[in-house]
């Protein structure tokens, strides 16, 4: 259906309707309407492609790769098939290797960690090895040598850090805030002033977030308020400054929300299956236009069925009177 065709029957049929009221004009006037608020409205679909969804937030790159590094079979698919002790191993090696990260990442960013801070020129680095022996951590000074080495240990072990002072003497332990508190005055122990729950609950967040089926993915990147907002206000608008009728607004804000819904379903279908923004958005314009022609805008053609109908009525009635019978 297009402008050539209404015109057409609004041609046919406006000898038969009164001069104040023009039923074929209405609806041609609805259906440009429709017609040109088809950019807007799918630019609104892609623009809320865009929006990140919120389980992506909470994803904390430094504890996702504490989870790869200490669990290299982890899988990310199965987090509810794992039992309570392999999940309880699986959060304690990836926790107190989130540990170390985030206390080297914080410490050469030029940040604190508890009272621990570089001097200029200095740099923190991790052992290369996960089993080092004796320390976790270095800090070299500007020429490359080592200044000191420390002990990262994430753990509710009073016993364990015990254990490792007698072992290890003269190497300084970083720890929790929790175990350092509890084990009293000690130049020995260093407070990171971070929590043992704060590490979990970084590693469980994450863990939670990786196990999204298609599914939780579709409907976090599933997003039509932003394009039913703009039909809403754009209609409004027509009502408000007296440019439409409200039964008319609401016709073509009903064929521009199935539109909108169709191409939001599709972008956000193409969002999970290939994480690319282009392509969904892409889709949705694709899916936005294949339904203007595939649906041929199914209920502005029932409205104008109606209004045809009754301008036949019309036309066949004033030929009865014309005829004198």
């Amino acid at each position: 259906m297009g402008h050539s065709y209404l015109d057409d029957l609004r041609a046919r049929y406006s000898q038969y309707s009164s001069g104040e009221i023009d039923p074929m004009g209405d609806l041609q006037t609805r259906y440009r309407q429709y017609k040109n608020t088809r950019a807007l409205d799918l630019a609104a679909v892609a623009l809320s492609l865009g929006i990140q969804p919120e389980s992506s937030d909470a994803m904390d790159p430094l504890a996702l790769k504490a989870l790869h590094d200490t669990n290299p079979n982890f899988d990310p698919g199965n987090v509810g098939g794992y039992s309570d002790q392999e999940w309880m191993g699986i959060v304690n090696s990836a926790k107190g290797k989130y540990f170390e990260y985030l206390v080297v990442d914080e410490l050469n960013a030029g940040g604190t960690v508890g009272d621990l801070m570089l001097p200029d020129g200095y740099s923190a680095h991790l052992a290369t090895s996960m089993t080092q022996p004796g320390w976790d951590m270095q800090i070299v000074d500007g020429h490359g040598d080592v200044a000191e080495l420390l002990q990262l240990k994430a753990t509710e072990s009073v016993g364990y850090l015990h254990d490792t002072l007698v072992r290890y003497p003269d190497i300084s332990i970083l720890t929790t805030g929790e175990v350092a508190t509890s084990l009293g005055p000690n130049s020995m122990v260093l407070d990171s002033k971070m929590s043992e729950a704060d590490l979990e609950h970084a590693i469980n967040s994450t863990a939670v977030g990786l196990d999204h089926g298609y599914l939780d993915e579709f409907w976090d990147n599933f997003h039509p308020l932003m394009p039913l907002l703009t039909i809403v206000a754009t209609q409004g608008y027509q009502v408000v400054m007296n440019k439409q009728q409200v039964s008319g607004a609401m016709e073509v804000a009903k064929a521009r929300a199935a539109r909108g819904m169709i191409a939001s379903g599709a972008g956000a279908l193409a969002k999970t299956l290939t994480g690319s923004w282009l392509v969904s958005a892409l889709c949705a314009v694709t899916a936005g236009m294949f339904f203007d022609r595939a649906q041929n805008i199914d209920d502005l053609m029932a409205a104008m069925r109606s209004r045809n109908q009754l301008m036949a009525a019309r036309a066949k009635h004033y030929q009865i009177l014309l005829s004198g019978t």
